[in-house]
């Protein structure tokens, strides 16, 4: 698991952005897309996978982030 404070994801979105070359706005956006992606989905696969991180909740950019950092083992 990731060390990632709730905090921090102000600092994941500047990093992102710097490498991809792109604005902060820009991170959100895409972050945002892929949540909407995910929560309006047809698929059951991607509802029931969705809604183990998040329950029936849209979350913001950066409560996905610091949710999916915390969730992934190496």
């Amino acid at each position: 698991m990731l060390g990632i404070k709730k905090r921090d994801t102000k600092q994941v979105f500047k990093a992102i952005a710097h490498q991809q070359g792109v604005s902060v706005l820009e991170v959100k956006e895409r972050i945002q897309s892929t949540i909407d992606e995910m929560y309006y989905s047809d698929d059951p696969d991607v509802q029931a996978e969705f809604s183990s991180y998040f329950g029936k909740k849209r979350p913001t950019p950066e409560e996905y982030v610091y949710t999916m950092a915390t969730k992934i083992k190496y």
